[in-house]
């Protein structure tokens, strides 16, 4: 054996071998039980392997570790290539041939690889296509990988537009209650896929059907099955799922066959998630198809005020005059403030012009002057007239007004009045006296 390794080069023969194998650097660790990352920075030269996982990956390539280190193959022979790819090369017509009932594809070859790995990794669509149409079995339930198998395999179905992958997400809802995903890039991955037009049919389906799912259930060591229906997917975690990604296909299926149905308190909580997504778009379509609802009913809902903030912040005035139109947006007190307070002029620019008489002015005037918005005030010089600007100077308390706003307020037109003096209008006199004359005082 070689006294010195070298192990860039051993890395890339390393790297070389697997590609030959159609072997990933994941099942690589996994075989020698190590992590994804520590087998990167080996095969590439940054850290050594040690010399145990040196002699595991020679066993899997049927070499010597002598022949490893030195980065030598040995001639092939028929013996070195995987049986499953021996498979793959006779041709699908032979494998249909046999009875699939007999077929055994749910082990892991000596590579540490299932037949569907081989199959993904070759992308050959009809042999998938046909285990899938078929039902035939690629993967074991109490095999490892099962749920990373089964969903990777259901994207891929949905991505190369093969025919439903239906009956494999039956039969992963018949295992674990329903669809479930190792990762939120695969989860995203299928939804966005899902969301595509042509998979509307299958949307449809997971969205608003269910199917049989048997929970066991055990006491002193008796097992008690219990059948029961279940959806596909948690239907709350989809809608919230819908409402991040933006799918507006799948929130129209969503809203005909869940939303739309219920009464409006049902619909509210959905409201409520649209909005804290931000989902416009889905808002938009709700609030102008949705009948309009009873003021009872609307009154004082946080939901809909979160809704109003969202329509707010992203300015979509036509949807919040159909919002005011059908009473889903009902104080326009609090709109106006949002709006006022955070800066969304094109909203309290529309709410002094269309629906000023909604509004109580007196306590959107002490809001706008604790915020010194005296050009938007002097815009409006028939809403904030005299009498008004007036109550303002009376009214505001001491502690959230100084010199310049009583300034700005007298400039537009307020006046000190006798009729509603206090101790603290006296001193907001001083204030603007003291400012104006220097020591002078009342």
């Amino acid at each position: 054996m070689a006294e010195i390794i070298d192990n860039v080069k051993v890395g890339l023969f390393i790297k070389s071998l697997l590609k030959e194998k159609l072997m990933t650097q994941d099942q690589l660790a996994e075989q020698l039980n190590i992590t994804k990352a520590a087998v990167s920075q080996n095969l590439n030269g940054k850290s050594a392997f040690d010399i145990q996982n040196l002699v595991k990956i020679a066993e899997i390539f049927n070499l010597t570790l002598d022949d490893l280190i030195a980065a030598r193959k040995k001639p092939l022979d028929d013996g070195d290539e995987a049986e499953y790819l021996k498979i793959i090369k006779r041709g699908l017509d032979k494998f249909k041939k046999h009875n699939k009932d007999q077929l055994n594809l749910g082990l892991s070859d000596v590579y540490g690889k299932l037949f569907i790995d081989y199959l993904l990794e070759l992308k050959l669509n009809d042999w998938i296509q046909y285990l899938v149409s078929s039902d035939i079995p690629f993967v074991d339930p109490s095999y490892h990988r099962f749920k990373k198998i089964m969903t990777t395999v259901m994207i891929y179905v949905l991505k190369n537009n093969l025919e439903t992958p239906l009956g494999l997400i039956k039969k992963f809802v018949s295992i674990y209650g329903e669809l479930t995903f190792e990762s939120d890039a695969d989860a995203k991955e299928f939804l966005t896929l899902l969301n595509q037009k042509i998979h509307k049919d299958i949307a449809s389906i997971l969205i608003q059907e269910q199917t049989m799912y048997q929970r066991n259930y055990s006491f002193l060591s008796i097992k008690f099955p219990s059948v029961q229906q279940v959806y596909y997917v948690n239907q709350i975690w989809l809608f919230k799922q819908i409402s991040d990604l933006k799918l507006f296909n799948l929130f129209l299926i969503y809203f005909e066959k869940i939303i739309q149905p219920l009464l409006f308190l049902d619909q509210e909580r959905y409201f409520t998630i649209l909005a804290q997504y931000e989902f416009i778009e889905a808002i938009t379509y709700m609030i102008k198809t949705l009948k309009p609802t009873s003021k009872l009913e609307a009154l004082g809902s946080k939901a809909l005020e979160k809704v109003a903030e969202a329509l707010c912040k992203n300015e979509e005035l036509e949807t919040i005059q159909e919002g005011f139109k059908k009473q889903f947006i009902q104080d326009a007190n609090k709109l106006t403030t949002f709006a006022l307070m955070n800066g969304f002029s094109s909203v309290y620019e529309m709410m002094f012009d269309q629906f000023f008489t909604r509004l109580n002015l007196k306590k959107i005037v002490l809001t706008m002057t604790e915020l010194s918005l005296f050009q938007v005030m002097e815009k409006y010089p028939t809403l904030f007239e005299e009498k008004l600007l007036s109550y303002v100077i009376d009214a505001i308390p001491l502690e959230k007004v100084n010199d310049a706003q009583l300034k700005s307020l007298v400039k537009l037109g307020a006046r000190f009045s006798p009729m509603n003096a206090n101790w603290q209008t006296a001193k907001k006199m001083n204030m603007l006296l003291n400012n104006s004359k220097g020591k002078t005082s009342l």
